[in-house]
């Protein structure tokens, strides 16, 4: 009787643990696994959400909506890659690092007023 009940409890929780292991957040079900192995390897990292690799150009679909913001996303660009080029050195200098943080996060509030000023004037239905 021991043994018929421990066979059981096994089978039970084997038969348990193959249902709830089924990946349930996939869409599809019958997937290749290469498919799932491209498709996440063309993936875009934070920002361009579902969109694959060169589709979304730095989220503008390849063309420029506003100057004055692709000036302001240039300007952080290179402000970037100074901050960087500072930051390998041995000894950096912090009043820089600072000053061009603050200089990226002027550049970045003012964008935001931009799209801010666009989306009341031309507000969706």
């Amino acid at each position: 009787m021991k043994k018929l009940t421990m066979l059981v409890g096994a089978i039970t929780l084997l038969a348990g643990t193959t249902l709830f292991a089924a990946n349930t957040n996939e869409p599809v079900v019958n997937k290749n696994i290469n498919e799932k192995f491209n498709y996440s390897m063309n993936m875009e990292g934070r920002g361009r959400h579902h969109f694959p690799r060169g589709y979304c150009n730095d989220g503008r679909m390849g063309y420029i909506q506003n100057k004055e913001i692709e000036r302001n996303r240039i300007d952080i660009m290179e402000k970037r890659l100074e901050l960087r080029k500072e930051l390998i050195k041995d000894r950096p200098d912090w009043k820089k690092v600072e000053r061009l943080n603050q200089e990226i996060a002027l550049k970045r509030a003012n964008n935001h007023t931009i799209m801010m000023k666009e989306r009341m004037v031309n507000p969706k239905v």
